[in-house]
């Protein structure tokens, strides 16, 4: 999960609803938005999605992304894309659906 950078939560301090931090992302993986992260979270597990740091530079794509939100490695993406997509999530998720979700079923 990405998480806040020091002192910086809050209105004040960080666009709480844009992307904002710039980082290294291994080519495939799977960027969970925030209005989904927590199912992901809570079904999956943190710890079940980490993966060893990655040294080779040519594998990794500059991103933007916001904290809250999980990186799903590119060995588990499609796994958990395919999850999503039985719950009614397709991503990306459309700037005008974030939170309407349609025909979820139950986990």
């Amino acid at each position: 999960m990405i998480k806040w950078p020091n002192r910086t939560y809050g209105l004040a301090q960080t666009d709480m609803i844009n992307d904002n931090l710039f980082v290294l992302l291994e080519k495939g993986s799977l960027v969970v938005p925030r209005p989904v992260a927590g199912l992901v979270r809570d079904f999956f597990g943190l710890d079940n999605l980490k993966q060893p740091p990655i040294k080779n530079t040519q594998a990794l794509v500059p991103v933007i992304v916001m904290p809250d939100e999980i990186i799903v490695p590119k060995s588990k993406a499609k796994m958990v894309d395919a999850w999503l997509r039985s719950r009614g999530f397709i991503l990306p998720i459309p700037r005008n659906d974030l939170f309407r979700v349609k025909n979820i079923s139950p986990i």
